[in-house]
């Protein structure tokens, strides 16, 4: 594939994922350093993405060592807005037992 055009937008980060241009972007490494949990107990904060308009399916994220990629992930637009929200409460839920095995 050969790059036209690259261009440099704001993006919000949420507890759902990177939101930008009506999709949910995600990454291995936002997963491992917590972003989107952070997301959740902290707000949402703005970051800068490189995106091709070519290639909606994907992001730039500067990186303090380079850059990183971001894939879109489908929403489902079907599912009622409480069962998503219940939906990813109980994920979160998960994720903080498994940080904390012994927590009750």
């Amino acid at each position: 594939m050969i790059i036209r055009d690259i261009n440099v937008n704001m993006a919000l980060v949420t507890s759902k994922g990177i939101e930008f241009n009506g999709k949910i972007f995600t990454n291995g490494q936002m997963i491992k350093h917590q972003w989107f949990e952070l997301a959740r107990r902290s707000g949402d904060w703005t970051i800068p993405v490189l995106h091709c308009p070519e290639d909606p399916e994907h992001l730039i994220l500067l990186d303090t060592g380079g850059f990183e990629i971001a894939i879109s992930v489908e929403t489902p637009k079907d599912i009622p807005a409480e069962i998503l929200e219940s939906y990813y409460q109980a994920l979160n839920s998960l994720k903080e037992r498994m940080r904390d095995p012994y927590r009750i």
